[in-house]
């Protein structure tokens, strides 16, 4: 709460705090910017006082109230703010109201994300309060397991999934977790359970920070529908601007390929050559000529790149060096994390990092993330050195490989889709680099190795290719 007249505090304070809220009060603009960034997540109520300090010296303004509403807008995206005022104009309402809505239920139930009360409208803001308080309460009422924790991410997420199976309109959630993606979002495989104990829902859902940008087409509508998980639909509201992006399988138990890769390599590179397969089948382009820049960008912009090699002593090679390639619908981040094992079938989820790129761009990711990915079982491991990243692509890259099956369907995929060794190298060189930006992977000595290993083997391609 925002507010600087301490019997308006008194008031709203002993409203909120009969209803379950735990309030925290700022008397000025000043005071919340310090403070904002370090409140608990979620935030589920600003109550702002349209005329504030900006300062505690300073004299109210409604101007102060104004910016401050704008600022927390964006700080707080998925928060309802109650504005008092003491007096609504029709600019201000315009103002205010003009800030859309925030999902609270399935059916497109929601409420507005700014709702302007003048000081005497005491019986709506208890109604108002009352109505947000019931929207709580009833996701609270959600049990969930499999999601143990106090911390606020934690906390954060078992709000989503409550939101998730109140969607479904299950009774409680059970959520198995599967390996994430490289960014760290939790994937978990969820069953939704209704009052009567039934399963009325499978699923995977998958956090996420945004939602997935809607396309007609693209790599989920060119491969056969057996290898792609069907999306569900994308849940939210009141979680802190977390979404859950559901998506549904046409099995049980699934299993991602990361945590088959080193206990049964066999298994989980058949997965792969059948998705390899399929991709190979289904997409076609025009062999064109890009810069090197252009075909590092769909993993970094080539002057990060540069930056980040530079730190490690690594001359990055001219952004406009051609080379041919063809140019393809790609799934962006296809690590074994994403390929899922569904009733003995690989499935392809998680398309947030879809885009048009080089053919190579998939069988790049799928062969080099294992080295890279916090939960993979190789990533400390020896193999490869500098001389094998050197060898990338032939039998002596395979020497001492703890995954040889699963390298070796990468190889073979790399050796068909190749339209140039340039190609190759751009992208092995762009997703070298990319690694570097990772807290994770700069920590661990053996994971930013092999990003320097295989850079420097880009690097050197490159010199030798001048």
């Amino acid at each position: 709460m925002v507010e600087d007249d301490q019997e308006q505090i008194y008031f709203n304070r002993a409203v909120l705090s009969e209803r379950g809220f735990d309030v925290r009060v700022f008397e000025n603009y000043d005071a919340v910017m310090e403070a904002v960034d370090g409140v608990k997540r979620p935030v589920d109520l600003v109550v702002l006082d349209r005329r504030l300090p900006r300062s505690a010296t300073d004299e109210p303004t409604d101007q102060t109230g104004d910016d401050l509403l704008n600022v927390l807008l964006d700080k707080l995206p998925d928060t309802p703010f109650i504005v008092f005022t003491g007096h609504t104009d029709f600019v201000h309402a315009q103002f205010t109201l003009n800030r859309g809505v925030i999902s609270v239920g399935p059916d497109g139930e929601h409420i507005v994300r700014v709702y302007p009360f003048e000081k005497e409208q005491t019986l709506e803001f208890g109604r108002y309060i009352d109505e947000l308080r019931d929207h709580l309460d009833r996701l609270s009422d959600i049990h969930v397991d499999g999601v143990i924790g106090d911390d606020q991410s934690t906390k954060i997420s078992r709000r989503l999934l409550r939101c998730v199976a109140r969607h479904f309109g299950g009774a409680s959630i059970l959520a198995v977790p599967l390996t994430g993606g490289l960014g760290g979002k939790p994937v978990w495989w969820c069953q939704v359970v209704d009052r009567q104990g039934r399963t009325i829902a499978s699923i995977v859902v998958k956090q996420s920070d945004r939602i997935p940008a809607t396309t007609t087409g693209g790599l989920r509508s060119l491969l056969p529908a057996r290898f792609v998980a069907a999306s569900v639909a994308s849940i939210g509201g009141l979680c802190d601007a977390r979404i859950a992006q559901v998506t549904q399988l046409a099995g049980s138990e699934p299993r991602p390929l990361l945590d088959l890769i080193l206990s049964d390599d066999q298994l989980a590179s058949s997965g792969l050559a059948q998705i390899t397969q399929a991709m190979r089948s289904a997409l076609h382009g025009a062999a064109v000529t890009q810069t090197l820049e252009e075909l590092m960008r769909p993993l970094i912009a080539w002057t990060k790149a540069r930056d980040l090699l530079a730190g490690e002593g690594i001359a990055c090679p001219r952004a406009t060096l051609g080379a041919p390639t063809t140019i393809v619908a790609q799934h962006g981040d296809l690590h074994p994390g994403n390929i899922l094992l569904v009733d003995g079938s690989p499935i392809l989820i998680d398309f947030d990092d879809e885009k048009m790129a080089s053919r190579l761009l998939d069988p790049v990711t799928a062969l080099l993330s294992p080295l890279f990915h916090r939960a993979s079982p190789i990533r400390d491991g020896e193999w490869p050195t500098l001389d094998q990243c050197r060898a990338l692509g032939s039998g002596r890259f395979l020497d001492g490989c703890p995954i040889p099956e699963w390298v070796g369907v990468c190889q073979d995929w790399l050796a068909h889709a190749a339209t140039s060794d340039r190609e190759m190298w751009s992208i092995v060189l762009g997703y070298a680099a990319r690694q570097l930006k990772y807290p994770d992977v700069i920590s661990s000595t053996v994971a930013k190795g092999h990003a320097i290993a295989l850079a420097t083997a880009a690097v050197e391609f490159f010199s030798a290719d001048e």
